[in-house]
């Protein structure tokens, strides 16, 4: 059974955080470390499921830029943005490696959290 993926809509990803921020009855908005965990972890949900469903690499940078620009232009998503000044020479495949570089290393410190 294929699961059909949407993006998560700016609004969505906006009501999804209200009611995680609710559920855990955080006080302080966005200087809460709770918060900033969960919002850490259903960045890493939403950019994997991105991974997993959308093949095409450009298309894939695409998506993920989208969604870095609606999250505020998260600093430590910047080594895998296209418009974002790089240390050395990119290309698209070399922005999709770094991509599941930060895939990864968010994956294994989330497991340790």
């Amino acid at each position: 059974s294929n699961i059909d993926f949407n993006p998560v809509e700016d609004e969505d990803s906006s009501r999804i955080l209200f009611e995680i921020k609710c559920h855990f009855n955080l006080v302080s908005e966005k200087n809460n470390d709770e918060y900033k965990l969960e919002n850490r972890k259903l960045r890493f949900v939403y950019l994997s499921k991105l991974n997993d469903e959308v093949t095409d690499d450009k298309k894939l940078l695409d998506e993920i830029e989208k969604f870095y620009d609606n999250q505020g232009y998260p600093e430590d998503m910047n080594t895998f943005i296209e418009y974002m000044p790089q240390d050395s020479y990119t290309n698209c495949k070399i922005l999709i490696l770094r991509f599941h570089e930060f895939l990864n290393l968010e994956g294994e410190q989330l497991r340790l959290i």
